[in-house]
Formats: structure tokens, C-alpha cells, sequence
């Protein structure tokens, strides 16, 4: 089956376009699993795009994009690690593979199979298992606090940062471990 968007064509940005990614919230922690969204660009959906590497030799780096506005169910089953990563980044069978210039140039993309996700990503993905994204910004959180005696830096503003998460969120956690 031919992978599909909401038409034949993939979806394609200019720079500027491109510079409009964003990083809500749980993905607002700078990290290895960097995770941004999107919009389309007729503004018809969010597209949720995963770092899948860089090519310094042909100066760009590799997305992967996929689907996924806010309050989508399956977006918020991955979220909250309700469903795996591989889970989340395969259930429309298909991705965009969203190449970037790193000078100036239009963003490229392309819809690829879900068995033509790099290798790295693969792993990156199956190690990350169920952890979904809320519980990794949790535990960089808990680093920061915990961190922030070591380091110097300012121990209140870490334990403003996890006292507010929790306050939003913390009600979710006790659910999950209480479910566990």
C-alpha cells in the first residue's frame, strides 16, 4: 500500500515555514528524543516530527513527520505511554521523511513506509519503549532537581519547574501507578 496524506502530494515548506516548529508541552525540554510539531502547510492538521538524524557531509538533517493534531487520541496514548513509540509512529503505516537544509533551502518531503525508518530511529524508538513523553519530561524534571545541589544552578527554579508539572499533570502519574 502507497503511503497517503490527506492527498497524493507531500505536504512541502519553505524555510520560513519551517521555522515555525514549536515544542509544546511535554516536548519543551531540550533532549535527545527532541520532538516538535508543525503545521500543515494549508493549515489543515499538525504534523508531529521526530529527529531522525544529520548529514553534516550534505549539510541537511532528517525528519520524520506524522499526522497527529492535538487531542488525537492516538497522540495522547503515546503522550502518556499508553502505547509504545514504535506503536505511535506506525499506526497510519506510513510517514513523512521531512529533509532539511541546514543553510537556506525549502524543507523536502516525501511519504516513506514504515519499514523505511533508519535503523538509529528504529532503535531509538524501541528502546524508549512505553515511556512516553510526559514520563521523560517527569524524570528530566526529577535530574533537574536533583542536579541543581551539584551544579550550582538555582534549586528553587528546578523545584518551581517539577512542583508546577506536577501540579498539571500529577494526577495522571497516580492513575498510571496506581493501574500498575
Amino acid at each position: 500500500m502507497k503511503p497517503k496524506f490527506r492527498n497524493n502530494s507531500p505536504p512541502q515548506w519553505s524555510c520560513k515555514d519551517f521555522s515555525q516548529t514549536r515544542r509544546p508541552e511535554p516536548y519543551d525540554r531540550v533532549d535527545a528524543w527532541s520532538l516538535e510539531e508543525i503545521d500543515a502547510p494549508d493549515q489543515s492538521t499538525v504534523i508531529l516530527m521526530a529527529i531522525a538524524g544529520l548529514d553534516e557531509t550534505h549539510g541537511e538533517f532528517t525528519m520524520y513527520g506524522i499526522e497527529a493534531p492535538r487531542g488525537c487520541p492516538m497522540r495522547e496514548a503515546f503522550e502518556w505511554g499508553e502505547i509504545s513509540w514504535m506503536d505511535f509512529w506506525s499506526h497510519r503505516n506510513w510517514l513523512l521523511e521531512i529533509t532539511v537544509p541546514l543553510q537556506s533551502g525549502d524543507a523536502v518531503s516525501k511519504y516513506i513506509s514504515v519499514e523505511d525508518i533508519n535503523p538509529e530511529t528504529r532503535a531509538r524508538f524501541e528502546v524508549l519503549g512505553q515511556r512516553g513523553p510526559y514520563h521523560l519530561k517527569l524524570r528530566q524534571l526529577e535530574l533537574s532537581c536533583e542536579y541543581s545541589s551539584w551544579d550550582g544552578t538555582d534549586p528553587v527554579q528546578a523545584e518551581r519547574d517539577y512542583r508546577d508539572f506536577m501540579i498539571r499533570h500529577g494526577h495522571r502519574f497516580a492513575r498510571v501507578q496506581s493501574v500498575a
